[in-house]
């Protein structure tokens, strides 16, 4: 493999430069080891890399003789810089004896309802048990020629990038990095959490000409590449819509994204926001700002 790919050496603090569009393979410091029959594992990225653009190629954890690693791709028209051992990725564990959990996935849409009418802030609509995610009034998109963008040091937002508003409409290019805010803004209890679902499937009404179902949701298939909102999170949250073929458009109220409800048997101990977390994004209005 060293003919067609660059091998980069795991030692801490050891800076790892991906380039624009580059496709890269990142094995994990941590070897965990489970029996798959047991749980199913899913792997999200930390939010603070989906949102530089970076995509995974596969929520799947894969292995080879080297260990455990994860495929993905540098979106962003600029060099991206990772450090060996810094933090990068979550693992979500999924027990197949229900008896094994500790709480469980909403799928009751009457109950889902109840739960969103609590931690949504303003209006929101629901799709089924689904939280419906729309386009909120703001798209922010990489500068192109501003150099690597380190992850260790600060840059001012003017500096990296051009933020639309979105009431005429956005342009998504294919393969285009883009931080959008979605609206419902939330107020997550400690016994709550949403996951943002990555993959949303277009419905189609078939070939008989007579108009989708209005009871369906239509939504082109992307990818949101976003993630887990973590259970005390106050604020907006965001979405990183990558489109893989055609372009789009992207206007304020367009629904993007689903919000999965899960709901524990009790409040975790240290939610989003508590002051020992320095909770950087606690009351974000959906940019990278910090608050």
């Amino acid at each position: 493999t060293d003919e067609f790919a660059k091998v980069i050496s795991n030692q801490k603090d050891a800076p790892i430069v991906i380039p624009p569009k580059a496709y890269a393979e990142i094995y994990f410091n941590e070897q965990i080891n489970f029996d798959p029959k047991d749980y199913s594992v899913r792997l999200d990225l930390r939010s603070s890399r989906g949102r530089l653009g970076l995509s995974l190629d596969s929520m799947l954890v894969k292995e080879s003789e080297e260990g455990k690693y994860v495929s993905l791709i540098n979106n962003n028209p600029n060099p991206i810089v990772l450090y060996g051992q810094s933090k990068f990725g979550q693992l979500f564990f999924y027990p197949y004896d229900i008896e094994k959990s500790d709480g469980y996935i909403v799928t009751d849409p009457e109950e889902a309802a109840l739960i969103a009418s609590n931690i949504c802030v303003g209006d929101f609509e629901m799709y089924g048990p689904y939280v419906l995610l729309t386009v909120g009034d703001k798209v922010m998109k990489f500068k192109k020629n501003i150099g690597p963008i380190d992850t260790v040091k600060k840059r001012a937002k003017e500096e990296m990038y051009d933020t639309y508003g979105t009431l005429d409409g956005v342009i998504l290019s294919p393969r285009e990095s883009v931080i959008c805010q979605l609206y419902p803004q939330l107020k997550l209890p400690s016994e709550i959490g949403l996951q943002i679902l990555h993959y949303v499937p277009a419905v189609h009404s078939g070939f008989g000409g007579v108009g989708p179902d209005p009871n369906m949701l239509l939504i082109d298939n992307h990818s949101v590449n976003a993630g887990w909102v973590d259970p005390g999170y106050e604020g907006f949250v965001t979405a990183h819509p990558i489109r893989r073929k055609f372009r789009d458009r992207l206007y304020k109220g367009k629904p993007i994204a689903l919000g999965l409800i899960y709901k524990y048997d009790q409040g975790v101990e240290v939610p989003y926001g508590s002051e020992v977390l320095g909770s950087h994004y606690q009351g974000s209005k959906g940019s990278v700002s910090r608050s």
